[in-house]
């Protein structure tokens, strides 16, 4: 086996109204496209959603939807959103919701 480092640098915004901080805390990392990855409905339904991607908006940040999380997420998602990523020129993953999604 080759050595090597894995690094996975990972920030979990936790409280009342951290989603609408969304936009500014990204746009730090000059990302040119985010992949904004989501559970089911619950997200879009309690208006969590909108609100993160109307931040992106605000900070002319360009995003691509995946949603479809499930509880122990399997890999043809993770799959999907590999394709999505590369097609799409994603460098940023922004997980919307609960653990699932950051699973």
């Amino acid at each position: 086996m080759n050595n090597f480092i894995y690094e996975t640098p990972t920030k979990v915004y936790f409280g009342k109204d951290e989603e609408l901080k969304v936009g500014k805390i990204i746009a730090e990392f000059q990302p040119k496209k985010v992949l904004v990855h989501f559970g089911g409905n619950s997200a879009r339904k309690s208006g969590l959603l909108d609100k993160v991607e109307n931040c992106l908006k605000e900070e002319n940040i360009s995003f691509v939807e995946l949603g479809g999380v499930v509880a122990n997420p399997e890999l043809p998602l993770v799959r999907e959103g590999i394709e999505l990523g590369k097609k799409e020129g994603v460098d940023f993953v922004l997980a919307v919701g609960g653990g699932s999604v950051l699973d």
